[in-house]
């Protein structure tokens, strides 16, 4: 039933989406930084002394290896404002290539770098996504089972009252015929009262705990209604309780965790981006052009940056290594508390079990109490008073039984959920 509900329609679901939809955006519009660029320039100038005409359309695709090529065709007659470029009449054709000499060998790029990022973010987001998402299955498997424990407990309430309305009924009977003090009446119409207001209090906590868990699925509760009928609350099963296990999976299936892990992978993608801050800036551009009009012809560019001091290198590199341990520590932290969390939450699941296996006993014990003190007012040797007590004891069992299938079912969701096991469906 939750399945079906919590889809990307859903407006918690999508509020908790919405976040990791644009880090997934951004990382597809990350790679717009290869994409094929196309540039057109066109200069015409008519100066006093001087004059001249320029055509360039190229076209230059950026490769993930850092290199970047270009092809194109230009015509430049006349003086030229910024150039000294000549061509002949027909103009000429251009292909070249230019390489970053460290960046190919350190295999990063700015480009590349970027785009990684962009990966790495949207990764990030979408761990935090699979934890929201957790988080609000865990609250709606809850606010079920808690709606589920109010729906019973309208119904024992209703049952506690329609036994004071039987007893009400017999005791008027028994009035008519001189069998009982007229206090009697008295008596039973007092316990009907109390129990009325018992069951209204009931009825209210039940239409709080179905408000909540419709708004869940986004739902009115009238819908909700009309389309679900609810069963009886049973006890959640785990289909293991060792922890040694549950830590296995926590360590394998946790989003958290995993989120940690690729915050490492991040700090040591920009370990390695800032390592050619150690080294020169060395780019090497050859472009081959064929004038039309003339012959063929090329062009060798180098340029080069030497970094003399290395304090941005060190300070990065320090800083980085600070981040990736603090992260370590972050996640070995987390670690150690799953397992304690875990362990803490199998023995209380344990303790939840034995008491209701203590309860169920108590319930038998008193609802035999119960009759045997209701055959004993029938034949006029009990009281009255003793008969509701009865039943109010038989009802408080029934309730703290109630109590601990709630405990124990949403103990075993926060194991589900420590573990990075699936939660309800």
């Amino acid at each position: 039933m939750i399945d079906a509900y919590l889809t990307s329609k859903n407006p918690f679901v999508a509020a908790i989406n919405g976040r990791a939809d644009v880090a997934r955006s951004k990382a597809d519009a990350a790679k717009g930084v290869f994409d094929t660029q196309l540039g057109v320039k066109y200069d015409n100038k008519q100066y006093p002394v001087s004059d001249g005409q320029l055509t360039d359309i190229t076209l230059e695709k950026e490769l993930q290896s850092g290199m970047t090529l270009l092809a194109g065709y230009r015509k430049a007659e006349g003086v030229q404002e910024y150039s000294n470029i000549k061509t002949g009449n027909d103009g000429e054709a251009r292909i070249g290539v230019k390489l970053p000499v460290i960046a190919l060998f350190s295999d990063t790029n700015k480009q590349l770098y970027r785009y990684r990022t962009a990966s790495l973010n949207a990764t990030l987001e979408q761990c935090g996504a699979q934890v929201r998402y957790r988080q609000l299955r865990y609250e709606v498997a809850s606010a079920y089972f808690t709606l589920l424990n109010h729906h019973q407990v309208r119904q024992f309430e209703q049952t506690l009252l329609n036994k004071a309305r039987r007893r009400h009924s017999y005791i008027l009977k028994k009035i008519t015929v001189g069998e009982f003090a007229p206090i009697e009446r008295l008596e039973v119409e007092r316990q009907i009262l109390h129990r009325e207001q018992r069951l209204n209090m009931a009825d209210t906590k039940y239409e709080t705990a179905l408000q909540k868990f419709a708004t869940y699925l986004d739902l009115d509760p009238a819908t909700f209604t009309k389309r679900f009928s609810l069963p009886v609350l049973q006890p959640l099963r785990l289909e293991t309780d060792d922890t040694s296990t549950l830590y296995r999976e926590a360590k394998r299936r946790r989003p958290d965790l995993k989120r940690l892990e690729t915050e490492t992978s991040l700090l040591s993608l920009k370990q390695s981006y800032s390592a050619i801050d150690r080294y020169p800036q060395m780019d090497v551009a050859l472009t081959g052009v064929h004038d039309f009009e003339y012959d063929n012809g090329f062009k060798i560019a180098l340029n080069m940056h030497f970094p003399i001091e290395q304090r941005r290198y060190s300070g990065t590199q320090k800083a980085i290594q600070s981040g990736k341990t603090a992260v370590a520590m972050t996640k070995r932290s987390r670690e150690l508390m799953v397992t304690a969390s875990l362990s803490n939450l199998l023995n209380t699941q344990k303790m939840l079990l034995q008491n209701i296996d203590s309860v169920n006993r108590e319930i038998e014990l008193c609802t035999e109490l119960e009759g045997a003190e209701r055959e004993r007012f029938n034949v006029g040797e009990g009281s009255q008073l003793l008969v509701n007590q009865r039943e109010l004891d038989t009802l408080e069992a029934k309730l703290k039984r109630l109590d601990y299938l709630l405990k124990l079912n949403v103990t075993v969701l926060q194991i589900k959920k420590e573990a990075g096991l699936n939660i309800g469906s």
